[in-house]
């Protein structure tokens, strides 16, 4: 069973901070990806998302941000080393 929105763990994220923003690439259209992420109580999920921007360590992606009332989307920076790409059947709408 799933927790209660509000009772959901955060994933962890990287500090905007520690991200060297001079090599930062943005690409004209965002790659499809799969983002593994480490949450607080040290579980590990993989979400799907989209790689908005990247350095060499980092990726800032786009991933699925639960609220208490709607599904909502966040821009994290996550590093590098658990984002992967995926395929988006176009025959699927």
């Amino acid at each position: 069973m799933e927790p209660i929105r509000s009772q959901r763990v955060p994933p962890l994220v990287v500090p905007e901070s520690d991200v060297d923003m001079s090599r930062k690439f943005t690409p004209a259209n965002s790659p499809a990806v799969w983002v593994r992420l480490t949450y607080t109580d040290g579980a590990v999920h993989e979400v799907p998302g989209f790689a908005l921007a990247w350095t060499r360590a980092h990726v800032l992606v786009q991933i699925p941000w639960p609220e208490e009332y709607y599904d909502g989307h966040r821009d994290s920076w996550v590093p590098a080393t658990g984002v992967r790409r995926r395929q988006i059947d176009r025959r699927v709408r």
